[in-house]
């Protein structure tokens, strides 16, 4: 989490003075690494739906992020389950 939220900081900075736009998407996606990192505090799984409700993120950005973050991803039939590995 460390490490991809200090990044997501230095690259929002290099973008501040000339791309504003692009400075706060970057910005949005370290807030969305945050809302990810307190969930898996609290809890050690989540199906999709939930993660999608509880963090208030779309589909589209959280999957990715869960991706990059190295969280497995378990499917049984229509439900998918996503499980911070310790």
């Amino acid at each position: 989490y460390d490490l991809l939220k200090h990044l997501l900081s230095h690259v929002s900075a290099k973008f501040k003075d000339k791309d504003d736009r692009r400075s706060k998407l970057f910005n949005g996606i370290k807030n969305d690494v945050y809302k990810i990192e307190k969930y898996f505090k609290e809890y050690k799984s989540g199906k999709l739906e939930e993660l999608e409700a509880c963090l208030n993120i779309d589909r589209d950005r959280l999957l990715p992020l869960l991706k990059l973050l190295g969280f497995k991803y378990y499917r049984r039939k229509k439900k998918s389950l996503w499980v911070r590995l310790d």
